[in-house]
């Protein structure tokens, strides 16, 4: 087994896609951030569909597989309903996924939008900025082999 890593990517020579999943029992809402994007697009899928989330994964992987770089998917959720079994999943599926612990998500609750349209910007901006130690209290981490 290798273990300098050599032919390893740097970070910057990815092609990241981040999904950001609010999770409930009845409905899956996903923010997905694209390579080089700053708008997050909204899908909600039936909570459990796994049929519908493999195939938001391969699209994703795809798009971003266009720029010519290896692709990863990075993804986060609050800890909880369908935690753990949703995190082993993901891994599986080669996607480095969070756990978050809820408050350590940052959340403007200054105006009237409901909840899923802040704390999801929030969860994805934790993905992005390297989810740095102050924000992951409770997090687990998992990676598939892109990661």
């Amino acid at each position: 087994m290798r273990t300098d890593h050599t032919d390893t990517p740097a970070g910057c020579e990815y092609g990241t896609v981040y999904i950001a999943f609010e999770l409930s029992k009845a409905k899956w809402q996903l923010g997905i951030m694209m390579p080089g994007g700053e708008k997050m697009s909204r899908y909600r899928i039936d909570g459990g569909d796994l049929a519908a989330l493999s195939g938001l994964l391969v699209k994703a992987r795809a798009k971003a597989a266009q720029a010519g770089k290896p692709v990863r998917i990075l993804s986060c959720y609050e800890a909880g309903l369908d935690g753990h079994w949703l995190h082993r999943w993901l891994a599986d599926n080669e996607v480095l996924n969070y756990e978050i612990d809820a408050s350590s998500i940052e959340v403007n609750r200054a105006g009237p939008a409901c909840q899923d349209r802040s704390d999801r910007p929030g969860a994805v901006d934790a993905l992005v900025s390297g989810v740095p130690a102050g924000r992951t209290a409770g997090l687990q981490h998992g990676s598939g082999s892109h990661a």
